[in-house]
């Protein structure tokens, strides 16, 4: 049996203690069982006499990572360091290049399969999970004229991106990145929307969902209807609201609404101070949700709402401390650097789970740095 799986958890008394030479040697040992159980699941198109090992490729795409660098730099640094002969940046964006999409996506859906299967040992999922889901746009310099580059509005000297749509759960202790989809200029949003909650349905109990104001769509009401989840979105003040709403009317109040004959939900309005101003001047947040609540209670949609910004934590992580710059327009490759950078995500907060069991650290935030884990693992070989 697996070393993790032999550890005990620790119980709801316990205390965080410094223990930094027991806390290494655990993260040594898992980062060993990352390389040599689920990273086993990543696979290049690759000839038995091929020149490179699975490993060097992995090594290369990990300093990257740690670096937050392109392929190029982290080759020729890992060949400097390690003093090893290592695949250039060519080398590993032509194995990237051979690729399917479907072969990516099914690759890093079983790995992160894994994944959940070792946090449920730990009791990871006995409980309901709150999940969010949101877009994350990838800038890109290039043409509009790719078919998985979509536009939007202008941000930091371009207004192209590569899209994704992630489903993330967003409570304390368990916030992994479930599944991820790339976003075709043409796709319709609520049938990608249908297959990844689908699938989130399939792996786990779902309590609630949340969506920001991007999501306000009456197809999307009525989908999440006819599937039954509870869920909050967050509404835009348009024509519709304003209309339903007083600006003298004492809050929090809670309406029903109707997007369309089909997509009946309530509108609930509560009021917020924005710390931010002089003065802290109240303003109106609007939501739309299926959730059962009285106007008494209408303030804990808000709070539950706020759970949703987890999911924000999460994209920061990937993209400051698990980014690999790439300049290529090849989309497959793009996916496989974006979903590769989720997987080292969910394996590094599994690290904080099976590491804390371990050294019996209980924690809130992850206590181990995501750069430490992926250095970790470039040191086990």
């Amino acid at each position: 049996m697996h070393f993790f799986f032999e550890m005990k958890q620790t119980s709801g008394s316990a205390v965080r203690h410094n223990k930094p030479k027991a806390t290494e040697r655990e993260l040594k040992r898992y980062g060993g069982y990352v390389r040599r159980n689920l990273l086993r699941h990543i696979s290049f198109p690759q000839r038995h006499n091929a020149r490179y090992h699975k490993n060097d490729i992995l090594d290369v795409l990990l300093h990257a990572q740690s670096e937050n660098v392109c392929l190029e730099t982290a080759s020729k640094t890992i060949q400097s360091v390690a003093k090893t002969d290592k695949p250039s940046a060519d080398s590993v964006l032509r194995y990237l290049g051979k690729l399917e999409q479907t072969k990516v996506l099914d690759m890093f859906q079983r790995t992160n399969g894994y994944i959940f299967k070792v946090a449920k040992k730990y009791g990871v999922f006995r409980r309901e999970v709150d999940i969010a889901v949101d877009f994350q746009d990838v800038h890109f310099y290039g043409s509009k004229n790719l078919p998985y580059v979509v536009e939007t509005k202008m941000d930091r000297g371009t207004g192209h991106f590569f899209r994704y749509l992630t489903v993330s759960i967003v409570d304390k202790g368990r916030r992994f990145v479930l599944k991820v989809m790339p976003v075709h200029k043409l796709d319709l949003r609520h049938h990608q929307l249908e297959e990844l909650l689908t699938y989130v349905r399939s792996k786990f109990k779902v309590r609630y969902v949340y969506f920001d104001r991007g999501f306000y769509d009456s197809k999307i009401l009525m989908l999440m209807n006819q599937l039954g989840f509870k869920y909050i979105i967050k509404c835009p003040l348009n024509s519709k609201v304003r209309k339903l709403t007083n600006k003298k009317q004492k809050l929090p109040v809670v309406l029903p609404y109707y997007v369309s004959d089909r997509a009946f939900s309530k509108l609930v309005v509560v009021n917020m101070r924005n710390l931010s101003t002089d003065g802290g001047k109240d303003f109106r947040v609007y939501y739309i949700t299926n959730i059962p609540v009285a106007e008494e209670s209408a303030q804990v949609i808000d709070n539950l709402y706020r759970r949703r910004w987890c999911i924000e934590t999460s994209f920061r992580v990937q993209k400051h401390s698990l980014r690999i710059k790439t300049t290529s327009r090849n989309h497959v490759i793009r996916l496989f650097l974006y979903l590769f950078g989720a997987m080292v995500y969910n394996l590094w907060y599994l690290g904080n789970i099976t590491v804390g069991a371990s050294a019996r650290i209980a924690w809130i935030k992850p206590f181990i740095q995501a750069k430490v884990f992926i250095v970790t693992l470039l040191h086990i070989y």
